[in-house]
């Protein structure tokens, strides 16, 4: 389905191939990677983001908000 994210595409793949890709001084590709976790944790039916509880698993759209670290992660790839 084109609207759903695929396997590769889970948000905590995403940061990870990320950080990997930061390791490698790709930075365009860490920031594609950031920016599609963001985009794949915020909630698809336009409600706000909400406070991700410490034990929750993140999961595409759910809405649970997203770790402050991707938006640090992404800002320090853009720098």
């Amino acid at each position: 389905h084109p609207d759903r994210v695929m396997y590769s595409e889970y948000p905590d793949a995403l940061v990870k191939r990320g950080l990997a890709k930061e390791g490698l001084q790709d930075w365009n590709g860490a920031v594609q990677d950031y920016t599609k976790a963001i985009q794949a944790l915020r909630p698809k039916d336009g409600r706000a983001d909400v406070a991700m509880p410490g034990s929750s698993r993140i999961q595409e759209g759910d809405g649970l908000g997203m770790n402050p670290l991707i938006l640090i992660f992404r800002g320090n790839a853009l720098g």
